[in-house]
C-alpha cells in the first residue's frame, strides 16, 4: 500500500454563463473559508447550454494520504477520524475540502457544491 486516496465527484461550473460574485453574495459562511478580502467567486446563471443549472460536467476533488510509517503505526491503534486528521495536518496533507476550495477560487466549481460533498477537518474534532 503506497497511498490512501479519497475523491468525490461534484458538478463543474458552466463557463458559458458564469458570473463573478462577491463572497458575501454566495453564502453567509463563505467569509469563514476565504476571509474578508476582495476575492471573486463564480456561479453560473443558467442558460440553454447547461440546461439552466449553471453546471455542466463533473469534476473530482481529491485527498491523497501517503502510507507513511506514522500512518501505518497509527492504523494499528484503531484511531478516530480526528487522530487521522491530526496526522494529515502534521504531514501537511491537503484535505479533500481544501482541494475543493482551491477549485472554487479557480472558478471550476462553486462553494455550494464543495459543501454538499465535503466538510472542513475541524468539523470532525
Amino acid at each position: 500500500m503506497n497511498n490512501i486516496e479519497t475523491f468525490k465527484i461534484k458538478s463543474k461550473t458552466q463557463n458559458h454563463c458564469w458570473h463573478p460574485l462577491e463572497i458575501k453574495e454566495i453564502l453567509p459562511q463563505a467569509e469563514k473559508f476565504f476571509g474578508k478580502g476582495k476575492i471573486r467567486l463564480y456561479k453560473g446563471k443558467g442558460c440553454e447550454a447547461c440546461n439552466y443549472t449553471g453546471y455542466v460536467g463533473r469534476i473530482g476533488i481529491f485527498e491523497i494520504l501517503p502510507a507513511s510509517t506514522e500512518l501505518r503505526e497509527l492504523i494499528l491503534t484503531k484511531p478516530t477520524i480526528s487522530e487521522i486528521y491530526k496526522l494529515e495536518e502534521a504531514q501537511g496533507i491537503k484535505s479533500i475540502f481544501e482541494d475543493g476550495l482551491e477549485k472554487v477560487k479557480n472558478g471550476i466549481t462553486t462553494l455550494e457544491e464543495v459543501l454538499r460533498v465535503s466538510r472542513p477537518r475541524n468539523n470532525y474534532k
